[in-house]
């Protein structure tokens, strides 16, 4: 019975160490194959894990020459205020956030 609760915590550590892993090199690589993904990237970057699990992200119509494509995105706040304008660049490497804030 010993070696059974043993091997669960042993197995149960592994886990948990892989995901961390997996999740912090995620996170590490600069750009995302998604705009979406690479606004979750940033909110986690931040701090803010269960928010980006909750996001809704539309795509708008505006295209700024020095920020790129403007998202509106709705559930995630920073310091009391709602962050819901993320400006995104596509390169070759995917994509990234340019710019985040309260306003266009």
């Amino acid at each position: 019975m010993k070696k059974i609760i043993k091997y669960t915590i042993v197995g149960i550590t592994l886990l948990v160490l892989s995901l961390g892993f997996g999740i912090s090199l995620w996170i590490s690589v600069p750009a995302a194959q998604t705009p979406e993904g690479a606004i979750i990237k940033h909110v986690i970057k931040k701090g803010h894990f269960i928010e980006a699990l909750n996001l809704d992200i539309e795509k708008r119509d505006t295209i700024d020459e020095k920020y790129g494509q403007l998202f509106r995105v709705y559930g995630y706040t920073s310091l009391g205020s709602n962050v819901g304008f993320f400006y995104l660049k596509e390169t070759n490497k995917g994509w990234h956030v340019e710019s985040a804030g309260t306003g266009p």
